[in-house]
């Protein structure tokens, strides 16, 4: 049986009578004179008010993560910073990156055995002078001291580093995590190859030595 389809033309519909009109400009007077504009000149500056009121509010007003409270004797998580203490810092043969570990104190350790632990994971530094926070990958995890070792770059505009190429052993540092950077399951594939800028080396590094 072979089906049809059916087409219907579009209906007519008779033209209609189209009415141009002069948009009505609108003018204030002052002295006697036609002053034209005046209200759009004031929408105008309203406009840049609250455009700039509005990006003031985006770069000051308090980012939810860096904004989060800081316990010191709580276990260690992403919802709160934990204060650690650097516990060594040695140069490199390049000036701009140094060796850095952090150690978690004991109270504030949870179990390793956790899922949050499992690779590959990163922990977010806050640096406290500017109050922003970047994300860094361990170069092995953490130990069961509670240390892990951070390969830190410093940039010419990179703040965090920076900051970080400022502390001494002994400084307390504020940290919260770990966030799971890539789900890694075990015996899943054969062969892995992995491609990463500089800035995301360690997590090739991490992955490898796990």
């Amino acid at each position: 049986m072979r089906s049809i389809l059916r087409v219907h033309p579009a209906p007519r519909f008779r033209p209609q009578s189209i009415i141009f009109t002069r948009p009505i400009r609108r003018f204030s007077t002052q002295n006697g004179k036609a002053i034209p504009g005046r209200r759009s000149s004031h929408t105008l500056l309203y406009a840049v008010l609250g455009s700039g009121a509005t990006i003031a509010a985006y770069f000051f007003w308090p980012d939810a993560s860096r904004s989060a409270p800081t316990y010191t004797n709580a276990l260690l998580s992403p919802a709160h910073f934990t204060p650690v203490t650097v516990t060594a810092t040695e140069s490199c043969p390049d000036p701009n990156t140094r060796l850095i570990t952090l150690t978690v104190p004991p109270h504030s350790l949870p179990s390793l055995e956790e899922a949050a632990f499992t690779p590959v994971w990163s922990i977010y530094i806050k640096d406290d002078d500017i109050q922003v926070e970047r994300p860094y990958t361990p170069l092995e995890g953490i130990d069961n001291e509670g240390r892990m070792k951070f390969w830190i770059k410093k940039y010419e505009k990179g703040e965090v580093g920076r900051w970080l190429h400022s502390k001494i052993v002994g400084d307390k540092i504020e940290i919260r995590g770990p966030l799971k950077t890539w789900p890694w399951q075990e015996d899943e594939w054969d062969h892995i190859i992995m491609e990463a800028p500089e800035s995301h080396l360690f997590t090739n590094c991490y992955t490898t030595h796990s």
